[in-house]
């Protein structure tokens, strides 16, 4: 491998990890859509994990806070976000550990406020209920921290007497 070629390459690297973090699996995607050789985007990983840019553990870790705490998502749309990306098992486990019950609860509390005023012209309760559940599910919640979240909300504002489903 020539030295100018390897140049090139990490170059492109840099450029394009410059943009937002990547994973392993998405900076090798990225080189072999380049059309860079094995071998060549082989030494650019191990050049990129020895200066300590290219870390799976740190990227999911990174993922996990920016879906969970900022974009205030449910675990299981940031787990299916660092598979996609990704990233080995081990290290989508450790990261999600990241993410504890209150603050799932409580990124759930935040979408049915939100998603609450724009449910009350729906007429049908039970219609109601479902876009609910449907809307937090999309956000990555399990059934246990919707229900709960709604039970939270009906306690607080008294609304939605029928997100009760009986449990």
């Amino acid at each position: 491998m020539q030295d100018e070629t390897f140049s090139r390459a990490m170059s492109m690297a840099l450029r394009y990890l410059g943009i937002r973090a990547r994973s392993e699996a998405e900076m090798r995607q990225y080189l072999k859509r380049k059309e860079w050789q094995d071998d060549v985007i082989d030494a650019v990983l191990e050049r990129l994990r020895e200066y300590g840019y290219m870390n799976d553990g740190n990227f999911a870790q990174g993922m996990v806070n920016l879906q969970s705490k900022t974009r205030r998502k449910g675990s299981y749309v940031v787990e299916q976000k660092l598979y996609q990306a990704g990233v080995k098992k081990e290290d989508v486990q450790e990261a999600l550990e990241e993410i504890d019950e209150e603050t799932e609860l409580e990124n759930a509390r935040y979408w049915v406020e939100r998603f609450a005023s724009s449910l009350a012209r729906e007429e049908d309760m039970q219609k109601r209920r479902q876009k609910m559940y449907r809307r937090l599910s999309g956000k990555g919640f399990s059934y246990d921290v919707i229900r709960q979240a709604c039970r939270d909300w009906e306690q607080s504002e008294g609304e939605f007497e029928t997100f009760d489903d009986g449990t």
